[in-house]
């Protein structure tokens, strides 16, 4: 693989078209071309062939084109890594194959038994200048960071609060969540991550960089975990907030080394290799033509797509973190002296600076507040119990028996504790979970002084042994005080439900009093309201009605004093007043009258109105000519008077109706409401009904 890389190409100036070929005049290119033939087992023209042609199937005609110079650089580095990722994995299984013991009468699965596994991850990367492979080298670096944190912060955290050491609401150390960053690279529900992306633009009829550059800038901008760049690099640079720090990367060779696109016809070479290695390696791909590394056969319609670099990466990554996460892992975490790596005896090679920004990327500190105060060993009470029930004497073993068939809660539990203080073992070497007891580290001996100390009473056989004899009195003795404890605590419990209780009741009695009197205040003030505006509706009708008799009493004065018009004698009578002064002449005759002849009795209104006119018209007109009959009558313009003042007493007198009608209504409306308000509210000195 070596060798291969070795191997140059130049412009082949015998072909009109841009067609490279392979430097042989270079000694180092010849002898690394003769040494990648021999020890891949091919012929050399058949491995130039490869890096300088590439076939192309048109229809049922096979075309054969030269390729260029950055064409065969392509095909030569997709080679060197392709093989090298086939022996590899082939190596891989070769190995577990020959540890893995097989066992013919087994009767369980190899593949599901416990199994310890190695990591070795390559470290988080940012230089001048980072590409593709940075990219995905740092991606991994942040799912192995996630799963660490959860291993290490979550899940320690979780156990702690489900085992009751801490509240829900405790502060816990963990450091910050790179969730972000993850959604950013992997994408979230309704946002597809930016490796998608990748992939979907690879994928794409024309693929380009800066145009790849250009979607990452439209679909992300905003988010926290992928900051500008400055303007003038935003164009072939896109930035990532990682969990070590801010990383810019170039694109130029994304799309291409993602594709990975490799000669069609390169594993039949392999497989007809005359090396025995390379042919048993590439044999194992005949079938599906693919690797975990290599290219991916995906049927899309009438053609076949192979899987980008991106999604068999992501595949990979997603697969190992599944199993870390399914397995107990542990942690161990390598920091750099300095950048060079160099020691050198008198120097100042331990670089404070450069170790410290490594352990805050790593979260070192944030491990350490952890494991400073945490509990690594965990041990269920059933164990316990069970292993160690045997290293009491029997009367305080009896009296633990008793309290267990009593159907006591927690029973081992209640046992550890009066177990770790009858041997006096200190409380800040464990604490007592729902579950399990955790033991601080280095504190697991203590459980085997325990048995020591049980072991050497067996080996005396002494029943009367001091040490013996003062475990089981504090065990007996641990056991009372927690009957007692617990008894005070149902008595306490007992009387703080009494006086909660009591409370309660008073409480509920003082509400419903509260509410019985805002009740009755708001009934009262609004029956009270109700008879204010009753009571103001007939004092304004008393009042109107004071005023209508008063101006008719001012209008009958008024009328009372106007001089009369019909009449000129100052006598009272017929002569005076609203009478006029009837001349009656019993000699005179209407057919001897030298007057117009009067209309006849029995003439409509209009003739006598027109007559009338006609009287007034001319020179006035005389109490002779306007009697009917022989006795006399009255003047018209009376007879007007009397029909104008009938018409006012008629209206004033149904005005005077409608509104005692209205008062009488008043009037019952407010008998009904002192009624009810009699009914409602028993206790009548409140409101005072005048």
């Amino acid at each position: 693989i070596l060798h291969i890389g070795n191997i140059g190409f130049e412009h082949d100036e015998a072909e009109s078209s841009d067609a490279a070929k392979v430097n042989c005049d270079d000694p180092v290119v010849a002898r690394a071309l003769e040494m990648a033939c021999r020890l891949l087992g091919l012929e050399t023209s058949a491995l130039t062939d490869l890096f300088l042609q590439k076939k192309v199937k048109a229809g049922t005609e096979v075309i054969t084109k030269k390729l260029d110079v950055t064409a065969a650089q392509y095909a030569r580095d997709a080679l060197a890594k392709w093989t090298y990722g086939t022996l590899f994995d082939w190596l891989v299984r070769e190995i577990n194959a020959a540890l893995t013991i097989k066992y013919e009468d087994a009767d369980y699965v190899l593949s599901e038994l416990p199994f310890i596994g190695v990591l070795d991850i390559f470290g988080f990367e940012s230089f001048e200048k980072n590409g593709f492979e940075q990219l995905l080298i740092n991606y991994t670096n942040e799912s192995l960071q996630s799963t660490f944190n959860y291993q290490v912060f979550v899940a320690e955290a979780d156990l702690y609060k489900r085992e009751g050491l801490i509240l829900a609401g405790d502060p816990f150390a963990c450091p910050s969540d790179d969730g972000e960053c993850l959604d950013l690279l992997e994408g979230k529900p309704g946002q597809s991550g930016l490796l998608t992306e990748l992939d979907s633009e690879s994928r794409a009829p024309r693929p380009d960089d800066e145009k790849l550059n250009r979607r990452f800038h439209t679909m992300y901008q905003g988010m926290r975990s992928f900051p500008r760049p400055h303007p003038k690099d935003m164009q072939t640079t896109f930035r990532i907030a990682h969990y070590a720090g801010v990383v810019e990367y170039t694109v130029g060779e994304f799309v291409a080394k993602n594709n990975d696109r490799i000669p069609p016809n390169m594993n039949e070479l392999l497989r007809a290799s005359s090396n025995p290695v390379v042919r048993a390696a590439f044999d194992e791909t005949e079938a599906s033509d693919d690797s975990a590394r290599g290219p991916t056969q995906v049927r899309a319609g009438r053609r076949t797509k192979k899987a980008t670099v991106v999604a068999n990466f992501g595949g990979q990554i997603r697969e190992l973190v599944e199993t870390l996460e399914s397995t107990k892992c542990s942690f161990i975490r390598c920091v750099k002296p300095n950048p060079e790596m160099k020691w050198a005896r008198g120097t100042n090679w331990f670089n404070n600076l450069y170790v410290n920004e490594q352990l805050k990327c790593l979260s070192i500190p944030q491990t350490a507040a952890v494991l400073k105060s945490g509990l690594p060993t965990r041990i269920d009470y059933e164990s316990i119990v069970h292993a160690y029930s045997s290293a009491l004497p029997s009367d305080a073993l009896s009296v633990w028996e008793r309290s267990n068939s009593s159907g006591g809660s927690q029973s081992g539990r209640a046992f550890i504790s009066a177990l770790f203080w009858a041997f006096k073992v200190p409380k800040e070497a464990f604490r007592l979970g729902l579950t399990k007891v955790f033991f601080s580290s280095g504190m697991i001996d203590l459980l085997d002084r325990i048995m020591g100390e049980a072991a050497s009473w067996a080996r005396d056989g002494g029943e009367d042994c001091p040490e013996k004899l003062e475990v089981g009195r504090r065990f007996k003795l641990y056991y009372a005080r927690l009957r007692w404890r617990r008894c005070f605590a149902k008595v306490l419990a007992a009387n703080r439900f009494i006086k909660v209780l009591r409370l309660s009741r008073a409480r509920g009695a003082a509400v419903r009093t509260i509410q019985r009197s805002t009740r009755a205040f708001l009934l009262r003030r609004t029956i009270y309201k109700r008879i204010l505006r009753r009571r103001q509706k007939l004092e304004e009708a008393e009042r109107r009605a004071r005023e209508s008799e008063e101006r008719k009493a001012q209008e009958a004065a008024a009328l009372a004093k106007r001089p009369s018009k019909l009449a000129a004698d100052e006598q009272p009578g017929i002569g005076k007043g609203l009478f006029p002064k009837l001349d009656i002449d019993p000699e005179a005759s209407p057919a001897t009258s030298s007057r117009k002849r009067l209309p006849p009795l029995n003439a409509g209104a209009s003739a006598r109105h027109k007559y009338r006119s006609g009287k007034r018209l001319t020179a006035g007109w005389s109490l002779q000519e306007t009697l009917r009959t022989p006795k006399g009558s009255i003047s018209p313009e009376f007879l007007d008077i009397m029909e104008a003042a009938q018409t006012t007493l008629k209206s004033q007198n149904a005005e005077l109706l409608s509104q005692n009608e209205k008062l009488s209504s008043d009037l019952q409306s407010l008998r009904e409401d002192i009624a009810l308000l009699k009914k409602a509210m028993p206790f009548t000195h409140v409101l005072h009904i005048y």
